[in-house]
């Protein structure tokens, strides 16, 4: 039995104990604000004023608190206006971080490929130009491996090993007290793989970032516009002649990692995502086997139509081509890669296609103008490269021409083939190479990134010269590939007038395309309804008769066959199932190897162009 004098002295421990918490907290809690107010070199009330009224003063470093923003005070000491870099990052504040500071993330997708992480709180230290992960009590990992490696791509490139995401572990009582700026909007972290190269913008970038975009939307219900997402760019290309792309897709200036590293101080995200899709992008460029289209696309026509109105209703033109009719477009090189007999070419097409040719080039009319008039246009011919890409913006039902030099194989080197033949996409591809060797005029003493070879020795330049089909390689310096890319060519005129007209007459079957049908490409079909299987035994011998409707769907998708997949399976052979493929019909007789004594299982569903499989109704006992 406890005694008075026990129950006195318990008493009296829990008693001093609460004091010492509650003193320990009251000091910590004004040793922050004493920090708080040091750093902002005012006391704090007037602190506090400053922060809610002052008026905007950009060219200081300093603004006005937004709604967001000041919905962040509840949980942060103090936040003086601050920025990042020159550009600046016009929402950000500085902040002393409490020990409560945590970081968490939650990541999707299976493997470094596929991974899509959003974080709560991730930090960057600019000293060391690290992505930090603060660990406190609240932090949270979910869907990473074990360690922290290259846990994810920051590009939508695959294959590629310079482009990753890693961060460095801290614990949150090594940031106590260390001055911040934060980055409040909801921002995507990625690196462009190549912003000086159109192909590789439109690609590589937009496409994945505009699907990325949306999808971040749809994540975060806080965003009330797709645009409200501040981009970083972690690689280290700067400014780009096709930046207003990128400008399309957010109304934020963006985050260079030049600007982070130069803010010599901690930058934290308080709502970031990292990594980009992967889903829109249909090419790989030879980083581990030789280029050619990607094995398990996911994109349809209608992720690129949707990124294409959407670019097209962002990016200002004063061309108009209303007056213009029926047109062809030839894209031009000016520098090298050239179509020594341009004029010709021009003069013939015309001749046989009985259409305009305009010609345009990166140096006779600006990026805008250019994809402008391409969308406009009946078709793009031009020579392999990457202002072919503006076959992105072609209309369905338009052609598509790509000219190679000599030994370059056409078949080894397909992005934009590949693109046409993405359905949905309704384009004629064609493809010529020039044949012969003496129509063509190559650059040996070119600088070895545009071809020369001069620096090679004198046997390895004698077999490139000789060679008349590029061997396979990879990406990307490969002397062969390099030097019969940038050959000049004298291309056969009437023979190209004749692919041309060729495509244009293919290209006339596509007529009964209409913008809404576009939406229905990448769609399944539902089940089939109201199936049935009627028993009918004469003579002792049994026949089947099964009948069904087409899914309810199917009017509404885009397709060139539709057929039905039957199974039937004998109740007492569990281990045996046969299946046989029906032409467009919604009733068949089964008879053959059908036994009157026997109960059988039954499906039946719809399959589109030979492999887009609809789903089974339940099974029926016929």
């Amino acid at each position: 039995m406890l005694s008075l004098h026990n129950i006195t002295h318990a008493v009296m421990i829990a008693v001093l104990a609460t004091l010492v918490r509650k003193y320990l907290q009251l000091k910590f809690q004004y040793e922050d604000l004493e920090l708080a107010v040091q750093l902002c070199g005012s006391s704090g009330p007037e602190m506090l004023d400053n922060d809610l009224h002052d008026s905007a003063d950009l060219d200081n470093g300093k603004e006005s608190l937004s709604e967001s923003e000041l919905n962040h005070m509840d949980h942060r000491i103090d936040e003086p206006s601050g920025s990042v870099g020159d550009k600046g990052v016009q929402h950000s504040r500085e902040s002393s971080i409490a020990s409560v500071l945590s970081t968490s993330v939650w990541c999707y997708g299976k493997n470094r490929s596929e991974k899509f992480c959003h974080f709560h709180n991730l930090c960057y230290f600019s000293e060391h130009k690290d992505f930090v992960f603060v660990h406190g009590e609240d932090s949270v990992m979910e869907g990473l491996y074990e360690g922290n490696f290259s846990m994810l791509d920051l590009s939508s490139v695959e294959g590629h090993n310079k482009f990753f995401f890693s961060f460095v572990n801290v614990l949150s009582e090594q940031f106590r007290n260390v001055t911040v700026q934060w980055v409040n909007e909801t921002s995507l972290v990625f690196s462009r793989f190549k912003p000086d190269n159109l192909m590789h913008v439109l690609h590589d970038d937009i496409l994945p970032l505009h699907h990325t975009v949306k999808w971040i939307m749809f994540l975060t219900w806080q965003m009330t516009s797709s645009l409200d997402v501040q981009f970083v760019f972690m690689d280290d290309w700067e400014e780009s002649e096709f930046d207003s792309f990128y400008e399309t897709l957010t109304e934020h200036p963006p985050i260079h990692k030049l600007d982070l590293d130069n803010a010599g101080q901690v930058v934290c995200f308080s709502n970031s995502f990292v990594g980009i899709s992967k889903t829109t992008t249909w090419y790989q460029y030879g980083f581990v086997e030789p280029q050619g289209p990607k094995l398990h696309t996911e994109v349809t026509s209608k992720h690129i139509h949707d990124t294409i109105q959407h670019l097209l209703q962002h990016l200002p033109s004063e061309v108009n081509t209303d007056d213009y009719g029926q047109y062809l477009v030839l894209l031009s090189r000016k520098q090298n890669r050239l179509i020594l007999n341009e004029g010709e070419l021009i003069i013939a097409i015309a001749r046989e296609s009985k259409m305009k040719v305009l010609s345009i080039s990166f140096e006779t009319h600006t990026i805008h103008d250019m994809i402008h008039i391409a969308r406009g246009s009946r078709g793009i011919i031009g020579m392999h490269g990457s202002l072919m890409s503006l076959s992105l913006f072609l209309q369905p039902g338009s052609i598509i021409i790509e000219l190679f030099p000599f030994a370059v194989n056409p078949s080894n080197y397909t992005p934009y083939r590949s693109l046409a033949m993405i359905k949905g996409m309704d384009l004629v591809y064609k493809a010529w190479a020039n044949p012969m060797k003496e129509n063509t005029i190559a650059h040996p003493e070119y600088v070895p990134e545009f071809g020369g070879i001069h620096h090679l020795p004198k046997l390895e330049q004698d077999i490139i010269k000789s060679q008349t089909d590029v061997p396979t390689h990879l990406c990307c310096s490969d002397p062969s590939w390099l030097f019969h890319i940038y050959q000049d060519t004298i291309v056969a005129v009437q023979e190209i007038a004749a692919i041309v007209k060729t495509a244009i007459e293919e290209s006339s079957s596509i007529s009964n395309w209409t913008p809404s049908m576009m939406d229905k490409a990448g769609l399944f079909p539902g089940p089939v309804n109201n199936a049935a299987c009627e028993r009918i035994v004469s003579e002792r011998r049994l026949t089947l008769k099964l009948t069904w409707e087409q899914p309810w769907n199917v009017p509404y998708i885009k397709f060139d066959s539709l057929n039905y997949e039957v199974w039937l399976q004998n109740v007492n052979k569990d281990d045996e199932i046969v299946s046989f493929l029906l032409s467009n019909k919604t009733t068949h007789i089964l008879s053959r190897s059908i036994e009157p004594d026997f109960t059988y299982h039954i499906w039946v569903r719809c399959l589109i162009d030979g492999h887009v499989n609809g789903e089974f109704r339940s099974v029926l006992d016929c």
